[in-house]
Parts: C-alpha cells; sequence; structure tokens
C-alpha cells in the first residue's frame, strides 16, 4: 500500500478507451465533393428510398430517388433493346 496511487481516469488503460483516444480515419470531411462515385451507384437510391419509407416518410418525400431509379431503368432499357442481340 506505501507508495501506490490508484490509477489516473485521465491516462489510457490498456483496452480502456475514451473519446480522445479515437483515431480518424481518412481526410476531414468538412468538405464533400458535389458528385461522388456513391451518386452514381443505383443501391445508393434504393437504399435512401427504402430506409425513408421504413421510417415513415412518403413517396412525395423521395421524388429525386424514385426519379433517379426510373431514369436508370429507361436508359437500362433502351441500352439493352439497342445492343442486346441472341444471334
Amino acid at each position: 500500500m506505501g507508495g501506490r496511487h490508484p490509477p489516473s481516469p485521465h491516462r489510457n488503460h490498456g483496452s480502456e478507451t475514451g473519446p480522445s483516444d479515437r483515431r480518424r480515419i481518412g481526410p476531414s470531411c468538412a468538405w464533400t465533393p458535389p458528385l461522388t462515385v456513391a451518386a452514381l451507384v443505383p443501391l445508393t437510391y434504393v437504399v435512401d428510398l427504402l430506409r425513408g419509407l421504413w421510417a415513415g416518410q412518403s413517396w412525395g418525400d423521395h421524388v429525386l430517388q424514385v426519379g433517379v431509379l426510373a431514369g436508370m431503368l429507361i436508359v437500362g432499357t433502351v441500352v439493352s433493346v439497342k445492343t442486346f442481340r441472341w444471334e
């Protein structure tokens, strides 16, 4: 018991981690470019739409997502009709 002090709450002891111990991975997210790779993937809009609908939002709140998905469906259909051949 002599000269031993209780552990300080301000030190990292083994597996204990606090908010100051978290490391940021990658660049700061202070600025997001206007067009990201995720904006080009249809699954992004499907997930946004489903999340909103499951949260109780109406279809009218997701006009952008429905419009993008409908547009991708039309473009995909036109491209496949023009390029696909059975022979």
